[in-house]
Protein backbone atom coordinates (compact mmCIF):
# COMPACT_ATOMS: atom_id res chain seq x y z
CA UNK A 1 0.00 0.00 0.00
CA UNK A 2 2.85 2.62 0.72
CA UNK A 3 4.39 1.32 -2.83
CA UNK A 4 4.67 4.47 -5.17
CA UNK A 5 6.57 4.59 -8.29
CA UNK A 6 8.28 8.31 -9.10
CA UNK A 7 7.24 9.60 -12.71
CA UNK A 8 8.83 8.23 -15.19
CA UNK A 9 11.37 10.06 -17.34
CA UNK A 10 11.53 10.97 -20.88
CA UNK A 11 14.56 10.53 -22.61
CA UNK A 12 13.94 10.32 -26.44
CA UNK A 13 10.45 11.98 -26.10
CA UNK A 14 9.35 10.79 -29.45
CA UNK A 15 5.86 8.86 -29.86
CA UNK A 16 7.04 5.28 -29.39
CA UNK A 17 8.64 6.33 -25.93
CA UNK A 18 5.46 8.41 -24.52
CA UNK A 19 3.42 5.11 -26.08
CA UNK A 20 5.37 3.12 -23.94
CA UNK A 21 5.44 4.96 -20.45
CA UNK A 22 1.30 5.28 -21.02
CA UNK A 23 1.40 1.96 -21.43
CA UNK A 24 3.77 0.98 -18.60
CA UNK A 25 1.78 3.76 -16.03
CA UNK A 26 -1.18 1.45 -17.50
CA UNK A 27 0.10 -1.76 -16.63
CA UNK A 28 0.95 -0.10 -13.16
CA UNK A 29 -2.43 1.24 -12.42
CA UNK A 30 -3.99 -2.20 -13.19
CA UNK A 31 -1.69 -4.15 -10.80
CA UNK A 32 -3.01 -1.90 -7.83
CA UNK A 33 -6.64 -1.75 -9.62
CA UNK A 34 -6.15 -5.97 -9.05
CA UNK A 35 -4.80 -5.55 -5.42
CA UNK A 36 -8.35 -2.67 -4.71
CA UNK A 37 -5.73 -0.23 -3.80
CA UNK A 38 -7.73 2.46 -5.42
CA UNK A 39 -6.37 5.57 -4.59
CA UNK A 40 -2.95 4.52 -6.19
CA UNK A 41 -4.60 2.95 -9.41
CA UNK A 42 -6.49 6.54 -9.40
CA UNK A 43 -2.83 8.14 -9.05
CA UNK A 44 -1.12 6.24 -12.03
CA UNK A 45 -4.57 6.10 -14.27
CA UNK A 46 -4.43 9.99 -14.58
CA UNK A 47 -0.56 9.93 -14.93
CA UNK A 48 -1.20 7.53 -17.85
CA UNK A 49 -3.79 9.66 -19.31
CA UNK A 50 -1.92 12.86 -19.00
CA UNK A 51 1.45 10.74 -20.87
CA UNK A 52 -1.02 9.48 -23.45
CA UNK A 53 -2.36 12.75 -24.65
CA UNK A 54 0.86 13.64 -25.63
CA UNK A 55 1.07 10.71 -28.58
CA UNK A 56 -2.59 11.63 -29.78
CA UNK A 57 -3.57 13.11 -33.34
CA UNK A 58 -5.02 16.46 -33.73
CA UNK A 59 -9.06 15.76 -32.70
CA UNK A 60 -8.36 13.35 -29.74
CA UNK A 61 -5.91 15.54 -28.15
CA UNK A 62 -8.75 17.91 -27.97
CA UNK A 63 -11.00 15.31 -26.13
CA UNK A 64 -8.34 14.28 -23.84
CA UNK A 65 -7.39 17.78 -22.70
CA UNK A 66 -11.38 18.66 -22.15
CA UNK A 67 -11.29 15.48 -20.29
CA UNK A 68 -8.47 16.67 -18.35
CA UNK A 69 -9.71 20.01 -17.79
CA UNK A 70 -13.07 19.29 -16.63
CA UNK A 71 -12.78 16.72 -14.30
CA UNK A 72 -9.22 15.39 -14.62
CA UNK A 73 -10.02 11.99 -15.90
CA UNK A 74 -12.62 11.51 -13.07
CA UNK A 75 -9.76 11.95 -10.44
CA UNK A 76 -9.50 15.47 -9.79
CA UNK A 77 -13.37 16.65 -9.04
CA UNK A 78 -12.02 19.89 -8.08
CA UNK A 79 -10.66 20.35 -11.65
CA UNK A 80 -14.87 20.83 -12.48
CA UNK A 81 -14.93 23.35 -9.69
CA UNK A 82 -11.92 25.42 -11.25
CA UNK A 83 -13.68 25.22 -14.78
CA UNK A 84 -16.96 26.24 -13.23
CA UNK A 85 -15.38 29.39 -11.69
CA UNK A 86 -13.56 30.39 -14.57
CA UNK A 87 -16.26 30.23 -17.03
CA UNK A 88 -18.68 32.12 -14.52
CA UNK A 89 -15.53 35.11 -14.30
CA UNK A 90 -15.59 34.69 -18.18
CA UNK A 91 -19.14 34.97 -19.34
CA UNK A 92 -19.12 37.83 -16.90
CA UNK A 93 -16.91 39.78 -19.38
CA UNK A 94 -18.89 38.50 -21.93
CA UNK A 95 -21.94 40.23 -20.85
CA UNK A 96 -20.26 43.58 -20.33
CA UNK A 97 -19.07 43.49 -24.39
CA UNK A 98 -22.84 42.40 -25.47
CA UNK A 99 -24.76 44.17 -23.31
CA UNK A 100 -27.38 43.92 -20.17
CA UNK A 101 -29.61 45.95 -18.43
CA UNK A 102 -28.44 47.12 -15.39
CA UNK A 103 -30.95 49.02 -13.36
CA UNK A 104 -32.92 49.76 -16.07
CA UNK A 105 -30.14 50.95 -18.12
CA UNK A 106 -28.43 49.53 -20.57
CA UNK A 107 -24.74 48.78 -20.14
CA UNK A 108 -22.25 47.80 -23.11
CA UNK A 109 -18.43 48.11 -22.88
CA UNK A 110 -17.77 49.17 -26.60
CA UNK A 111 -15.04 51.23 -28.00
CA UNK A 112 -16.25 54.44 -26.77
CA UNK A 113 -16.98 53.46 -23.10
CA UNK A 114 -13.36 52.14 -23.35
CA UNK A 115 -11.93 55.40 -24.02
CA UNK A 116 -13.47 56.67 -21.47
CA UNK A 117 -12.76 54.11 -18.91
CA UNK A 118 -13.51 54.28 -15.30
CA UNK A 119 -11.95 51.64 -13.24
CA UNK A 120 -14.58 52.16 -10.67
CA UNK A 121 -17.90 51.82 -12.90
CA UNK A 122 -16.24 49.09 -14.35
CA UNK A 123 -15.54 46.88 -11.22
CA UNK A 124 -19.53 47.77 -10.59
CA UNK A 125 -20.66 46.89 -13.35
CA UNK A 126 -18.20 43.50 -13.69
CA UNK A 127 -19.62 43.06 -10.08
CA UNK A 128 -23.45 42.73 -11.18
CA UNK A 129 -22.22 40.54 -14.36
CA UNK A 130 -20.69 38.19 -11.86
CA UNK A 131 -23.87 37.91 -9.69
CA UNK A 132 -25.83 37.21 -13.19
CA UNK A 133 -23.41 35.17 -14.81
CA UNK A 134 -23.21 33.29 -11.27
CA UNK A 135 -27.04 32.83 -11.32
CA UNK A 136 -27.48 31.49 -14.99
CA UNK A 137 -24.41 28.91 -14.55
CA UNK A 138 -26.11 27.82 -11.62
CA UNK A 139 -29.65 27.71 -12.34
CA UNK A 140 -30.94 29.76 -9.49
CA UNK A 141 -31.39 33.24 -10.94
CA UNK A 142 -31.50 35.96 -8.01
CA UNK A 143 -29.83 38.98 -9.62
CA UNK A 144 -30.17 42.50 -9.97
CA UNK A 145 -29.51 42.64 -13.93
CA UNK A 146 -30.89 41.28 -16.62
CA UNK A 147 -29.93 39.76 -19.86
CA UNK A 148 -30.93 41.51 -23.34
CA UNK A 149 -30.59 41.01 -27.43
CA UNK A 150 -27.69 38.89 -27.88
CA UNK A 151 -26.79 38.16 -24.09
CA UNK A 152 -29.87 36.31 -24.18
CA UNK A 153 -27.96 33.76 -26.57
CA UNK A 154 -24.57 33.54 -24.29
CA UNK A 155 -26.58 32.99 -21.14
CA UNK A 156 -28.57 30.38 -22.73
CA UNK A 157 -25.40 28.68 -23.56
CA UNK A 158 -23.53 29.79 -20.14
CA UNK A 159 -26.78 27.36 -18.77
CA UNK A 160 -26.25 24.40 -20.93
CA UNK A 161 -22.23 24.58 -19.30
CA UNK A 162 -23.35 24.97 -16.01
CA UNK A 163 -25.27 22.27 -16.27
CA UNK A 164 -22.58 19.83 -17.81
CA UNK A 165 -20.33 21.00 -15.96
CA UNK A 166 -21.67 20.22 -12.20
CA UNK A 167 -23.38 17.01 -13.76
CA UNK A 168 -19.84 16.33 -14.55
CA UNK A 169 -18.31 17.66 -10.96
CA UNK A 170 -20.45 15.86 -9.31
CA UNK A 171 -20.24 12.29 -11.49
CA UNK A 172 -16.21 13.17 -10.51
CA UNK A 173 -17.06 13.46 -6.81
CA UNK A 174 -19.47 10.52 -6.45
CA UNK A 175 -16.49 8.45 -8.21
CA UNK A 176 -13.79 9.30 -5.88
CA UNK A 177 -16.55 8.43 -3.03
CA UNK A 178 -17.45 5.07 -4.57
Amino acid sequence: EKTFFDKLVEIKKDRDEEEGLYETYQLIADKFKENTLDNNFGEYYYLGKKMESKSLSLFPKISNFLYRISCGYGERPFNALFLGIFLIMIFALIYLFVGVDIDSKFVIYNWSKLSNFDFIKFIEDYNQTFALSTGVFLGVGGYDCEPVRLSLFISAVEMVLGIITVGIGLGAIVRKII
